[in-house]
């Protein structure tokens, strides 16, 4: 491949091995039997801890039982490899009752998202770091210009049950968030439910 894109390569290795995970050369017979040697010494471990693990409650040697093979829940309970089949909330029961905790929280990490989060994400085009959750593009930064009311068609579908009355504060929201992508600061009042004031 890389001949063919005209990449070329100088190594600089010391030591027979050096380069045994180079991408410019095939395995040598040598690298082939110490790759295979490493492989093999990783999967005697794995198979160590389930043995160890599992111990006498597997139905069959290990090595019938492994070597790549995929199983269904009822297959692995049926052959030792599981206790039991149970949910993620059975689990969860389980680890508590085993640490004798009565009163305890779950979260969930990274928290869900809220409306406004998956509604700014979309806006940005989905970019999104995988270590912290996005609330959208960064000041100054700017929506994808696919139309002014690009915010409103992208909340439209989550607004569908929503009385005229909020759908109206969301609107009036999304006008400011579209603002402050734009201007960076705006000065706004706070949105009331009542219905506007006339003025003589």
């Amino acid at each position: 491949m890389w001949n063919g894109i005209g990449v070329t390569f100088k190594s600089y290795q010391r030591g027979a091995n050096a380069g045994i995970l180079s991408t410019d050369a095939v395995f040598t017979d040598a690298e082939r039997q110490r790759m295979q040697a490493w492989m093999d010494e990783i999967y005697g471990v794995f198979k160590d801890h389930v043995t160890a693990i599992r111990g006498d409650r597997l139905k069959k040697p290990i090595d019938e039982l492994a070597g790549g093979r995929v199983y269904t829940g009822r297959q692995a309970l049926e052959l030792g490899l599981v206790d039991k089949i149970g949910s993620l909330h059975d689990a969860i029961s389980f680890v508590a009752e085993q640490a004798k905790l009565t009163d305890y929280e779950v979260r969930t990490v990274p928290e869900p998202k809220n409306f406004l989060q998956l509604l700014m994400d979309q806006a940005a085009g989905g970019a999104d770091e995988p270590d912290r959750v996005s609330t959208g593009p960064a000041i100054g930064s700017s929506f994808p210009r696919t139309g002014s009311d690009s915010l409103f068609r992208l909340a439209a579908p989550y607004l569908t049950q929503i009385d005229a009355d909020h759908t109206r504060l969301i609107q009036a929201a999304l006008r400011q968030l579209q603002l402050v992508q734009n201007e960076g600061v705006i000065l706004m009042m706070p949105p009331t439910l009542c219905g506007p004031v006339s003025r003589p």
